[in-house]
């Protein structure tokens, strides 16, 4: 799609696809209106919950669809599709003598010494894996050449036979030659256009066969449900908002267009998660500056986005999230670039539950959207961490969530009532002991993704998101020494937010598999341009944007397994790869402590990364209207086994903020409610972004 002159200047629209809710989040082109809603999520088709978001938008909070220039979404459909086992039935084809790579694997176990553990399934079973007489040696040369002619017609066959839905095409060093895999790729995709073709030469164009074989399987496992469901919610956001480009986001904290997102649906698997970390982005770039009486935030931000069914915890650095070379996905380890995201069952629909020992548990199981908690009134009868919170006073008994659930403190009671009993405790103090055990297993997720990793908590800051992340933030920063913890103005939307934020980029990757100093700055220059023209295809018409483009080597010392992305400034100068080596080597000594100095370096993949020219709306501060909203008195249990007496603000989301809100107090504003707890102290920024910190003496 052409970049037009009314997506430069449109508004744009964030789409998260959560558990419970659906977030939709907008802000005006000039950054100076900026509105968001929830809507309960629909399933198994999500679009219903979009177009509900985008029609809140229009009809409740007075956003003109000519106003909205583009919309982007966040998805989880690829995701759920492979821990829910409902992708297409797919094919393998690939190189004779090879058709048992899915299940070779890897020796990675996940209980190293359990000898009856349960192999995971293939993505693809052992009947659906065809084998053709071809193959291209390690150096590149054609051992035995492909003949389309005597294979073909009983490959096309074989497919019909095993009424398959789609098809993936992963040839042993393909990536050093794709010509077979091309072949193949244009013989199905003409004599067979029903079918959805994956080929490894454009998905993961990588070394390690097992890794390639089974991202390119994955893309045809998830690729039909995903065009699918990209073709209705094309259609849907047309109903709406004729005028508006619609993008995907991808896991790596970007986005893409839908043609993109249709052919390698894969590289949206974490779409989701990575929103968020978008999001913290934004929020660190609005409070980059020093605030009176706070300074300004720490380079290091844990983000914590807590929604309906899970909890994920991240860390972004300087405006960058942490990445990772793959991600699990249910029982299997995809080599998908991503945010580095961990994930624990806590979320506002966890249920809490007594094992066979007698101990209360938390998670992971959630009721999800449907039913949701018991004081939703949707019929959920089970104890969740929100029935806990809203006992406790930390939710507003007839409240109204997502402008349509309404809490019932009596159904919350009613469901906590038998896992009281079970306990031989109180109601009030089942539910307290239930979020302790929450806030136990979280606080654990940030140990594990900062002090595990040689982070020192105490000097981030913790950037609470989604629904339920601002009623335990305040006291997991107390108890993990972390002097900030931060509630964003759109907090319980901000993976929506984020979406809007994340920049639309392409890239393409080949094998390079030669030490750094054998390659010379020409053959570097050839293989960046090839790889340009092939990430400009991917774009499509947004191709005819500005664009700006980065490079990066995969790098490791010769004799290694792992790489180190070093990032690649001016691939043309002479003394590029020079220069490569020296960057890699530096990398490695801050990363492992130590380096080879003798060692020479090796380079395993090149990667040239295309991304779209466009100016990010950045909201202006808020401009407060009306009087500011007074607190009334309340009750809430925090750190104590007892009730004590609180503030509680419900703010205005166009009015004006107070300069301070002492603790203890419970803030209800951005799509989410928040704990100051005793001896905490909230402050906010002139973008109504509140931080809490301890009082000092």
């Amino acid at each position: 799609m052409i970049i037009t002159e009314a997506e430069r200047q449109g508004g744009q629209v964030g789409v998260d696809v959560g558990g419970t809710f659906t977030d939709a989040y907008f802000v005006a082109a000039d950054g100076t209106r900026a509105t968001a809603t929830k809507h309960p999520t629909t399933r198994p088709d999500p679009t219903g919950g979009i177009v509900g978001g985008l029609r809140d938008l229009v009809d409740r909070h007075g956003v003109r669809p000519d106003e909205i220039g583009q919309v982007t979404v966040g998805s989880t459909l690829a995701l759920n599709a492979v821990l829910e086992g409902r992708g297409a039935r797919t094919a393998l084809v690939t190189t004779r003598g090879f058709r048992d790579i899915l299940d070779i694997a890897r020796e990675r176990r996940a209980s190293l010494y359990d000898l009856q553990q349960v192999v995971p399934a293939p993505v693809v079973p052992r009947g659906l894996r065809f084998e053709v007489d071809e193959r291209i040696g390690a150096d590149g040369a054609t051992v035995t050449a492909l003949d389309l002619e005597a294979c073909g017609d009983a490959l096309l066959a074989a497919l019909d036979a095993s009424e398959v839905e789609s098809v993936a095409i992963c040839l042993i060093n393909s990536f050093l030659r794709p010509e077979h895999e091309e072949a193949l790729r244009e013989l199905i995709t003409r004599a067979r256009p029903h079918l959805f073709v994956s080929a490894s030469v454009d998905v993961h164009r990588q070394y390690r066969e097992y890794e390639r074989t089974l991202v390119t399987a994955m893309n045809a496992y998830v690729g039909p449900i995903m065009q699918h469901y990209l073709q209705r919610l094309g259609t849907a956001v047309a109903s709406i908002v004729p005028g508006a480009a619609v993008r995907i986001t991808d896991s790596v904290g970007g986005a893409m267009n839908i043609a993109a997102a249709g052919h390698r649906p894969v590289l949206t698997i974490m779409s989701g998660p990575a929103s968020g970390a978008a999001g913290i982005a934004a929020v660190s770039e609005q409070m980059a500056h020093p605030r009176d009486g706070a300074g300004a935030l720490p380079t290091t931000i844990v983000g914590m986005d807590m929604g309906g069914t899970s909890c994920d915890v991240t860390v972004v650095a300087d405006g960058v999230p942490d990445l990772t070379a793959g991600v699990s996905v249910g029982e299997h380890r995809v080599a998908v670039q991503a945010v580095d995201i961990h994930s624990i069952g806590a979320g506002g629909g966890t249920i809490a539950w007594v094992d066979d020992g007698g101990l209360l548990r938390v998670g992971p199981r959630s009721t999800g959207s449907v039913p949701g908690p018991a004081c939703y009134g949707l019929g959920g009868t089970e104890p969740t961490v929100t029935d806990a919170h809203l006992i406790l006073g930390h939710l507003v008994p007839d409240m109204v969530l997502g402008d349509r659930i309404r809490l019932d403190l009596e159904r919350a009671i009613e469901a906590f009532r038998p896992l009281a009993q079970q306990l031989g405790m109180t109601v009030e103090e089942t539910a307290r002991g239930a979020l302790r055990v929450a806030d136990a297993s979280m606080s654990r997720a940030v140990e594990t993704i900062t002090v595990r990793r040689g982070i020192d908590p105490r000097g981030c800051a913790l950037v609470a998101y989604g629904g339920a992340a601002g009623l335990h933030a305040a006291g997991i920063a107390r108890s993990m020494g972390i002097s900030q913890a931060v509630m964003p103005r759109f907090g319980g939307v901000l993976s929506a937010n984020g979406a809007v934020w994340a920049p639309e980029h392409y890239e393409a990757a080949a094998a390079v598999l030669r030490p750094s100093d054998a390659l010379t700055s020409g053959e570097l220059t050839t293989l960046v341009k090839e790889l340009e023209e092939k990430a400009r295809d991917t774009a499509g018409e947004a191709a005819a944007a500005a664009m700006t483009h980065e490079v990066a080597l995969d790098m490791r010392f010769v004799g290694q397994t792992s790489t180190l992305r070093v990032p690649v400034p001016d691939p043309d100068a002479p003394d590029a790869l020079t220069r490569a080596h020296d960057d890699f080597t530096e990398r490695y000594r801050t990363v492992f402590g130590y380096v080879l100095p003798s060692a020479a370096s090796e380079i395993e993949n090149a990667r040239v990364r295309l991304t779209v020219v466009r100016d990010r709306i950045v909201p202006l501060p808020a401009d407060p209207r009306g009087a500011l909203v007074e607190p009334t008195r309340w009750s809430a249990v925090f750190d104590g086994a007892e009730r004590v007496g609180c503030d509680l603000w419900v703010l205005d989301p166009e009015g004006r903020v107070p300069e301070r809100i002492q603790g203890p107090a419970v803030v209800v504003g951005g799509g989410s409610t928040a704990l100051v707890h005793p001896g905490q102290v909230g402050t906010f920024d002139p973008h109504r972004n509140m931080t809490i910190s301890e009082v000092t003496p």
